[in-house]
């Protein structure tokens, strides 16, 4: 299994039980770490230059329809 896939596998699981008992610092961690070697950027780039060099991340986050407060 490539790391890709373990990290998708991982994603996966926390998303089945919402993120509950999830060790969040590490698994964030662990994707910045990939993130930033799948780039080529040096361990010590800043967020920023993780975001611009892996494109635009998909939020999914729930819009609040017209009128409704978020």
């Amino acid at each position: 299994m490539t790391e890709e896939q373990d990290l998708l596998r991982s994603a996966y699981q926390i998303a089945l039980r919402a993120g509950v008992d999830t060790n969040w610092e590490a698994f964030t961690r662990r994707l910045r770490t990939y993130l930033l070697s799948a780039s080529r950027l040096p361990a010590d780039s800043d967020d920023n230059d993780v975001a611009i060099a892996t494109c635009t991340a998909k939020t999914f986050r729930i819009i609040p329809s017209k009128g409704e407060t978020p």
